[in-house]
C-alpha cells in the first residue's frame, strides 16, 4: 500500500459506506484522544480537589466544635488557672506546702505529729511535691481534715493514709498520711 499524500483526495475516492466508516473511526479516535488527554486530566484534577474539599470540611467541622465550646473552655481555663503558679524554688514550695497543711490541721483541730518532705517527682507537664505526716485526732476531725485537704485551693492529693487506734476510750486515732501537691508551671 502506498503512502497517502493528500488525505482529502483519499477521502474523495472512498464510497459512501466507506466514508461513513471512516468518519466514525476518525470520530472515535478523536473522542478517545480527548478522553485520554483532556477529560481524564480534568476529571482527575476534580477528584483531587473534591478530596481536598472534604479534608478541609472535616477540619472546619472540628474548628466549629471548638468554637462552639469556647465559653466552656474559657470557664475551665479560669477555673483551673489558680492552680498554675509561677515556679518557686523547691525549698520555698515545700515550706509553703508545710505551712498550708499545718493551717488546715489547725482548722480541723488535728494534732500534728511528724511532718516531713518525701521528695519531688518532675513529670512532663507538672511537678509533684510529696510530704508525709502523722497526726492524732478523732474520726470526725480526721474526716474534716482530709476534706479540707482535698477541697483546698491548692491542688493537694491524698496519696495514701493509714489509721490505727491510739486511745479507745477517747476515740482518738493515729493517722499516717502521704500528701502531694501538683504544681503546673
Amino acid at each position: 500500500m502506498a503512502p497517502i499524500k493528500n488525505p482529502l483526495a483519499f477521502v474523495s475516492t472512498l464510497s459512501k459506506k466507506e466514508k461513513f466508516i471512516f468518519a466514525v473511526t476518525v470520530s472515535f479516535i478523536i473522542i478517545a484522544f480527548l478522553d485520554r488527554v483532556v477529560f481524564q486530566v480534568i476529571f482527575s484534577r476534580m477528584a483531587a480537589l473534591d478530596e481536598q474539599i472534604k479534608a478541609q470540611q472535616l477540619l472546619i467541622k472540628k474548628d466549629l466544635r471548638v468554637l462552639a465550646q469556647k465559653d466552656n473552655i474559657m470557664a475551665e481555663d479560669t477555673r483551673y488557672s489558680m492552680y498554675s503558679v509561677k515556679p518557686k524554688s523547691e525549698e520555698e514550695e515545700i515550706s509553703g506546702i508545710l505551712k498550708e497543711i499545718e493551717s488546715l490541721a489547725t482548722q480541723a483541730s488535728v494534732y500534728m505529729g511528724e511532718i516531713k518532705p518525701a521528695g519531688l517527682k518532675d513529670e512532663k507537664i507538672a511537678k509533684k511535691y510529696s510530704i508525709t505526716l502523722t497526726c492524732e485526732a478523732t474520726m470526725e476531725q480526721l474526716a474534716q481534715f482530709m476534706n479540707l485537704i482535698e477541697n483546698s485551693k491548692v491542688l493537694f492529693i491524698i496519696d495514701s493514709y493509714s489509721l490505727s487506734i491510739k486511745d479507745k476510750e477517747k476515740g482518738t486515732l493515729k493517722c499516717a498520711l502521704a500528701i502531694s501537691k501538683v504544681v503546673i508551671p
